[in-house]
């Protein structure tokens, strides 16, 4: 019989299917150990799981994010996720780490399982020390960075066609290279400090460099991509295990009673305030012949607003109550929504927090059920997407095709599998170099933002649109030979254009500082050239028949273009 460790963030999501695993493989006769968070003891010793605490200087209370986190309050959408980044996740790294080598030094290990917030277990990969295979476990949908879908956040669909790939190059260049360049660097320097060497990789994508890293989901639920790194096995997602202790309430009855049942929820986290998602379903649905099922995890309703077809509980075992149900209404949460889908159900997805846009646009995406675009839906939405999905079979047959497909993916076998096949490879930080990608991404954006301006030049040419910038004024008549060297009011001269399409070639040939530098140098005057144009700026406050979008792509590719070329020649 082997020992595994089993590594987890204090987070509770993140926690629950390690905990399952762990105590499957007790079944199996391991040895099992967990560290994890002082709050989760009693889970992880009730799973008859080795409990390890995590030091104090990474454990917190995830039930008020918050409150244990007092930097966090007020920040919302791309600033609260890059908060969330750097300070739950990135500043855990060494002390996980430590506690992570303690425990690999004083108890001999056959295989490391952590999920992918943990960060400390990134270190041993990039260390020439002795270790045990490391394996990642995906649990929140697959968020490395690919060419074929957009960055992982806003919760884009894939676009399977030219234009889509080259959306995501420029979105994930725009995301790596500017949205989170602080929250990368403060990454590389806990990891230098910690293991020596800097990521080779964007630290996104810092879980691929695992011996295995293990999808919870199959394939069927996520995006195909045509780079997904070797090490990703897709197990199938990892379900809570079942109980025979649950009384139903008095009012179980109704659930066979012939009408549409619909299950609401929150989830397990995000339930603090049930106006978000609770309450407008109970007010959507008040008067459809339908039966509400509302869990509320534990926060209270006010009495006036449970409707008469409603039915209301702090908890329901979901193996219990969604082979009774119809269609769930969630906030996006992985698990939850992953559960209700393998008994075959369409589900309509309300999330705009953490991972949720990503569940709900997969859940679009595969066709079973709807995505709201927002975690605070009306009650006229939600009763739109209700009526839509009852009434259109499509949903219900995509989610039982999807049904059968997790059915055939039972997923704690394979990760016992995973876990006594795999083996440790050689360090990752060691040869590898960061330029390329930098070099790439700004000569794809140069590339993107040269097109622009030959789309704005003919434009101008086409229209006969001399420069104005108020002092200095074009000339209709004389704009063929003006455009070469003052440019037009929609783009910048001629040589310069000449000259950015020579530096996209060179980089396109090679690493060359002065190529990139130069695009820095061109990319910061046309970043102040497009705004300064008269009738640029009046095309802004008054959208007209596309100078608008063409001209603040342009300048937004410009600005990209400016740090990027500065950045790569300053390497």
């Amino acid at each position: 019989m082997a020992t595994y460790l089993l590594c987890s963030s204090p987070i509770y999501g993140h926690v629950v299917p390690l905990v399952e695993i762990g105590r499957y493989l007790r079944g199996q006769g391991h040895e099992v150990g967990m560290l994890t968070g002082a709050r989760f003891e009693d889970t992880v010793t009730g799973a008859d799981l080795r409990f390890l605490p995590l030091p104090e200087d990474c454990d917190f209370d995830d039930r008020d994010l918050d409150r244990s986190f007092p930097g966090r309050v007020g920040k919302k959408g791309m600033a609260r996720l890059r908060f969330d980044m750097s300070e739950v996740f990135i500043k855990a790294l060494p002390h996980q780490y430590r506690a992570l080598r303690e425990e690999l030094d004083r108890t001999p290990t056959d295989a490391v399982l952590a999920e992918s917030g943990f960060t400390g277990a990134v270190v041993p990969l990039l260390r020439t020390e002795p270790r045990p295979p490391i394996l990642f476990s995906g649990i929140i949908p697959l968020a490395f960075s690919s060419r074929d879908t957009a960055p992982f956040g806003p919760g884009l669909p894939p676009l399977p066609t030219k234009a889509g790939v080259l959306r995501n190059r420029l979105l994930n260049t725009l995301m790596q290279k500017v949205i989170f360049r602080p929250t990368h660097r403060a990454a590389n320097r806990e990891m230098k400090a910690t293991a020596g060497v800097p990521l080779p990789v964007h630290f996104l994508d810092a879980a691929s460099l695992a011996d295995r890293f293990l999808q919870f989901t199959c394939p069927g639920f996520e995006y195909p991509r045509g780079d997904l790194p070797a090490s990703v096995r897709f197990v199938g997602p990892v379900l809570p295990t079942g109980s025979d202790d649950f009384t139903p309430p008095s009012w179980w009855g109704e659930l066979h009673g012939g009408r549409p049942v619909i299950h609401v929820t929150q989830g397990t986290i995000d339930n603090k305030d049930p106006g978000r998602l609770i309450l407008p379903t109970l007010r959507a649905l008040a008067d459809l012949d339908v039966l509400v099922v509302a869990t509320t995890g534990g926060a209270p309703l006010p009495p006036g607003d449970v409707p008469p077809n409603a039915r209301v509980a702090d908890f329901l075992p979901h193996e219990h109550l969604l082979p009774l149900v119809d269609v769930m209404i969630t906030n996006g949460g992985y698990g939850g929504t992953q559960r209700a889908l393998a008994e075959g159900l369409p589900v309509i997805v309300a999330g705009d927090r953490e991972d949720k846009p990503e569940v709900a646009a997969r859940v679009a995406w595969a066709g079973v059920g709807i995505n709201l675009r927002t975690g605070s839906p009306t009650p006229r939405a939600i009763r739109k997407a209700v009526r839509q999905v009852l009434s259109d079979p499509s949903y219900k047959e995509a989610a039982g095709r999807l049904a059968s497909e997790y059915a055939r993916y039972d997923a704690l076998p394979r990760i016992a599998g995973e876990l006594e096949t795999t083996e440790a490879g050689p360090p990752r930080g060691r040869g590898l170099s960061g330029g390329g990608p930098g070099r790439k991404g700004l000569a794809l954006v140069s590339a993107a933002q040269l097109a622009l301006g030959v789309a704005g030049l003919r434009r101008a040419l086409r229209k006969r649109t001399a420069y104005d910038i108020g002092f200095l004024r074009g000339s209709t008549d004389s704009i063929e030979r003006d455009q070469w060297l003052t440019g037009t009011n929609l783009s910048a001269p001629g040589v310069l254009l000449v000259l950015q399409a020579a530096c996209t070639a060179a980089l396109l040939r090679g690493p060359s500082r002065r190529a990139a530098r130069t695009l820095g140098i061109l990319g910061a005057i046309m970043t102040g050239g497009y705004p300064a144009e008269r009738s640029v700026r009046a095309s802004w406050r008054r959208p007209d028949d596309g100078v608008a979008p063409l001209t603040a792509a342009a300048a937004l590719l410009a600005a990209l273009m400016a740090a990027l070329g500065f950045r790569t020649a300053g390497r």
